[in-house]
């Protein structure tokens, strides 16, 4: 008995084995008839019907099945059907333990996503939208993409541009540059009827309302303690304006002010690093930013901050430096600018509730920088970029006769566009100057330039330890060394300013201890004793808010108090005469400018001009140099943006004479030893408008 039962289950067992081999061969031999009928006969929907038969009735068989859905998303894939992407993602979610598989899915999804963001993206439009004189990119665009608001600077101020008509309108009234007072940095409110901008009148900033129609001109915010501040942004309510506060120890803040109250509300406060463009979330919830996460790391980061204040967290955070976050209109998104891909370019990462998702997708490459001008309703994203702008020119004069003698000479086709901040060497035989091969603000690209007037040859001394800043740059009595104004960075500590000494032929920098030193474009300089162990230097306590003058001995690191300004007055523009005994510059207290000489042995300044008489109306200092034998002055004033008046005076009587007109903004003024020719830097601000469209997620993806 026990033997018949246990033939039966032979028997049956032997039955099962062989049809369940049957059964497996019948369906690997399906599989292959749609191979046959996929890549021999073409006939894709017949195979497309037996992959998903041999699926559907083997999807425990994991081999076989994944396979199979490869082969389905490939069918589908020449036919040029989104079910492609759907079989793959199905093949990754069931069967990613069929390792190769898996990985083949995977690469075919990631083929697919950037062909589909190829395809989406071939109507990306970018184009011009304003260029040539008048230009600016200090604002932002409306929401429905018609106006711009920016600065006139032909007058400092506020303007707002109609894109459309191509037509600017001043919002205040200045007039001109007989008022040192200008506007700067604005942004329009959500529904365009207001700008907010910040005001300087040469000490302190304000933050100002106007009516995009030059209604209700208010002032909203002002605080001793905050002389610097930069409106980046409105909540959607229009209750608050988010800006960038800088204190006066150094320190900077987000904050928000009420447009109602005036009442300040800070978010997050900061060391000496400043948190990068701003941009509210559209429901108001969130402010994207860019910083700098380690001290001594040059590269940021995006976060966002609840308007709350609630929460912070990373948004972006990667090796590549990553700035200027934009929130796309409607808030899923933000689109930044990183050097990920080995160049500058557009990215746009995905956001929910302010944290992000997935992987950044690169938009556009090869993007510079840029000035974030915000995006309208329907998805146009406004940038402005800044083209070359700093150049150094020569020109030839007869100081006797107060006359130029020839047209402005361009010293570097080499540096177009990035050369400032001439200087000639004590024979005349060779100019240096600053480079800038980082255009824009920050730090890190400024570079020393040399040029020989007898061979034409320029040179870049190799690159410093430390970053160029400021902008003065000073040869030592000896020809041998630069004197330029540096940052120091260390690690876990904030950076170190002053000046440094630097080889003119190695390149090489000494760090000087010598405190203090103004950075600031215009504001302060320098120079060397005849002995040249000597250094007089403008200084600026940033607390204080008050310039001084000090020697200082490079030997002995010896410092002395030559001179203090009075509270409230400030300077532009410092240079050393050639015996080193008098130190020249301009001051400026409210309206009122004056060329003061002052003593470098200690004692009371003269003031040989003032800038109310007629003969002058100076407007804005633009330069001043000694003559050679310490004579005379050559200064500059600006009459237009894009017109500067070379005057000289005599520091004896103060009589005046007008040297001639330039069509260029002259900055920086040097004269040639032998007192023939003048260097002077012309910043030629060339500002352009653009608008990126058509790149924006679709809700969805397809291939066809």
């Amino acid at each position: 008995m026990k033997e018949s039962i246990l033939g039966y289950m032979i028997v049956l067992f032997a039955f099962f084995l062989f049809n369940g081999r049957a059964m497996a061969q019948t369906a690997e031999e399906l599989f292959q008839k749609g191979v046959q009928l996929e890549e021999v006969k073409g006939e894709l929907e017949k195979a497309i019907n037996i992959f998903k038969q041999v699926v559907e009735k083997n999807s425990q068989n994991k081999p076989l099945a994944s396979k199979s859905l490869l082969r389905l998303g490939q069918c589908y894939e020449k036919m040029g059907k989104s079910e492609a992407k759907k079989a793959y993602e199905r093949i990754v979610r069931e069967y990613s333990d069929q390792q190769n598989i898996a990985n083949e899915a995977r690469a075919r999804l990631t083929a697919l996503t950037k062909a589909i963001t190829a395809q989406e993206r071939l109507a990306i439009t970018t184009r011009q939208v304003w260029a040539g004189p008048g230009a600016d990119v200090e604002g932002t665009v409306s929401s429905d993409g018609r106006f711009l608001s920016f600065v006139d600077w032909s007058s400092g101020d506020i303007a707002v541009r109609d894109l459309q008509l191509g037509q600017s309108r001043r919002l205040t009234h200045k007039g001109d540059w007989s008022s040192s007072a200008y506007a700067d940095f604005s942004a329009i409110s959500p529904d365009g009827k207001e700008i907010a901008y910040i005001w300087y009148d040469g000490k302190q900033t304000d933050l100002r309302v106007v009516g995009t129609d030059g209604s209700e001109a208010r002032v909203i915010y002002q605080d001793d303690e905050v002389p610097w501040l930069w409106p980046r942004a409105w909540t959607p309510d229009k209750r608050c304006i988010v800006a960038t506060f800088s204190r006066k120890d150094g320190t900077h803040q987000i904050a928000l002010v009420s447009t109602s109250d005036r009442s300040v509300r800070v978010l997050k406060s900061f060391d000496w690093r400043t948190p990068g463009n701003l941009s509210v979330s559209p429901d108001g919830k969130w402010i994207a930013y860019s910083f700098q996460p380690v001290q001594d790391d040059k590269q940021h980061d995006i976060f966002v901050i609840a308007t709350d204040g609630s929460q912070e967290t990373y948004l972006v955070q990667h090796p590549a430096n990553d700035d200027t976050p934009v929130w796309s209109p409607d808030g899923k998104a933000i689109l930044f600018r990183s050097d990920r891909g080995g160049s500058p370019g557009f990215w746009l990462s995905r956001i929910a509730n302010g944290r992000a998702e997935g992987n950044p997708e690169l938009i556009k490459s090869n993007i510079d920088d840029i000035f974030p001008l915000g995006f309208t309703e329907k998805g146009a994203f406004f940038y402005g970029i800044i083209g070359p702008g700093n150049n150094v020119y020569t020109v030839d004069f007869d100081l006797k006769k107060g006359a130029l003698t020839s047209t402005p000479k361009l010293v570097s086709q080499k540096y177009v566009g990035s050369s400032s901040v001439p200087d000639w060497s004590p024979d005349g035989n060779t100019l240096a100057f600053v480079i800038d091969q980082k255009p824009g603000f920050g730090f890190g690209g400024r570079r020393i330039a040399v040029k020989s007037l007898k061979t034409e040859k320029e040179r870049e001394l190799p690159r410093q330890d430390f970053d160029v800043v400021g902008m003065t740059l000073r040869w030592s009595p000896d020809g041998n060394s630069l004197l330029v104004a540096g940052r120091l960075d260390s690690v876990g500590k904030a950076p170190r300013y002053g000046l440094f000494r630097v080889d003119a032929q190695t390149g090489s920098g000494k760090f000087l201890a010598i405190r203090a030193v103004q950075t600031s474009e215009g504001h302060g300089g320098f120079g060397w004793d005849p002995g040249g162990n000597s250094i007089v230097a403008v200084r600026y306590a940033i607390p204080a808010q008050k310039y001084g003058i000090a020697r200082t001995n490079i030997i002995t690191g010896q410092e002395e108090e030559i001179f203090q300004f009075k509270e409230g007055q400030s300077l532009r523009f410092s240079t050393l005469s050639p015996n080193g005994t008098q130190l020249a510059c301009w001051s400026l207290v409210k309206d009122t400018k004056s060329l003061l000489l002052i003593p470098t042995e200690g004692g009371t300044p003269r003031e040989i001009l003032k800038g109310k008489r007629d003969v002058t109306n100076l407007g804005t200092p633009s330069g001043i140099a000694w003559t050679p034998d310490g004579k005379q002055l050559i200064f500059g004033k600006m009459v237009s943006r894009d017109k500067t008046e070379l005057w000289k005076i005599s520091i004896e009587d103060g009589s005046l004479q007008k040297i001639g007109i330039l069509s260029l903004p002259v900055h920086d003024i040097v004269v040639h030893p032998n007192g023939t020719r003048l260097a002077f830097s012309a910043i030629e601000y060339l500002a352009e408008v653009w608008v990126m469209e058509n790149f924006l997620p679709k809700e969805e993806k397809k291939l066809k």
